[in-house]
């Protein structure tokens, strides 16, 4: 979506923050406030701006740009941009992407993976007191020495990430001490906490036995665990639909190889005159990665105008006039063809 169309009907707002002292001089620091206020008033207050309830990073003033020119008509006509379409049709967007291929070793892999599977875990986002009974946990976790000469070392083989934990009754050596205290402290997602967990006595490790080490522990994901019924359906079957959604991912991928390389192609046979633009707003300095943004955003909506198509409908436009070539050296060459400029 433009961000024309994106920002359309928002507002910004600015939120005063508490003044500090630089250097004895002056308190605040020159806010970038531009249409919020006058030079005279950035000097004299701090004053962050505020958009659709964030605080706006350096490369987001562009959006508040973008806001305040759909909101004002007027603002509309003096900040209008020329944009020269380069050719886009009729061969003229050669480009060079590889395919890219299903792996079929994977397929199998996925389908292996899914006849042993016996369930599968449903992540909780929210569960008020934290992990409970019930409830299977991922941790990152490491161990060190509690006490003793060793204390503060690292205790070699304990440290983990993502390690799968059910939360259940029963359990025996340091792990029923794990669910003991996850439970009892009701940690939540990327809560961390640390405790002291006593290995046993007839612990495999006999230089661990009766050794008190103290875990740092992080929760990563708190989930359910869903039983599985088997999957009576024969294995073809199966391994079609894996393969299907594999085929789905890769085509993805293409496209998404597609539209970087039309838009090398574009941005060096396209220009969107967008000085006026960064003259308009010279209270915000728009950095590099912002202003190509901008522009390319800006070729697409007059692609979108030209065709008279939806706005989100243009990479698949350009997708479908392009001309994939095999021959990578070509489509070089085709780019650096046609060259445009204001100049």
């Amino acid at each position: 979506m433009p961000f024309t169309q994106a920002l359309s009907g928002t507002t910004c707002a600015k939120v005063p923050a508490k003044p500090r002292n630089i250097s004895g001089q002056m308190k605040g620091f020159a806010g970038r406030v531009g249409a919020f206020g006058t030079r005279q008033q950035a000097k004299l207050q701090r004053t962050p701006v505020m958009f659709q309830g964030k605080r706006l990073r350096p490369h987001h003033k562009l959006q508040v740009f973008m806001e305040q020119r759909v909101a004002d008509p007027e603002r509309q006509k003096e900040s209008k941009v020329e944009v020269k379409l380069g050719e886009y049709k009729n061969g003229a967007l050669q480009i060079h992407v590889e395919a890219t291929e299903v792996d079929e070793a994977a397929v199998d892999a996925e389908l292996e993976k899914k006849k042993k599977a016996t369930y599968k875990l449903n992540r909780v986002n929210f569960t008020g007191s934290g992990a409970k009974m019930g409830h299977t946990v991922k941790i990152n976790m490491e161990g060190k020495f509690a006490d003793g000469p060793k204390a503060g070392q690292s205790v070699p083989g304990t440290k983990a990430n993502m390690f799968e934990l059910e939360l259940t009754e029963g359990k025996t050596g340091i792990f029923a001490q794990f669910v003991e205290e996850i439970v009892s402290k009701g940690m939540g997602q990327e809560e961390s906490k640390s405790f002291v967990v006593t290995f046993p006595g007839d612990y495999p490790k006999e230089q661990l036995r009766g050794v008190n080490v103290r875990f740092s522990v992080t929760v990563k994901e708190i989930s359910v665990r869903e039983e599985l019924e088997e999957d009576t359906r024969p294995m073809e079957e199966q391994r079609a639909e894996i393969r299907a959604a594999h085929a789905a991912a890769a085509q993805r991928l293409t496209e998404e190889a597609m539209d970087a390389a039309i838009r090398s192609v574009l941005e060096r046979t396209c220009v969107a005159d967008t000085k006026k633009v960064a003259d308009s707003v010279s209270w915000a300095k728009f950095g590099p990665k912002s202003m190509a943004e901008f522009t390319w955003n800006l070729i697409l909506e007059e692609i979108s105008m030209v065709e008279q198509i939806p706005f989100n409908e243009v990479p698949g436009f350009l997708r479908s006039h392009a001309v994939v070539l095999t021959d990578a050296a070509a489509a070089d060459e085709a780019e650096e063809e046609t060259e445009m400029s204001f100049d």
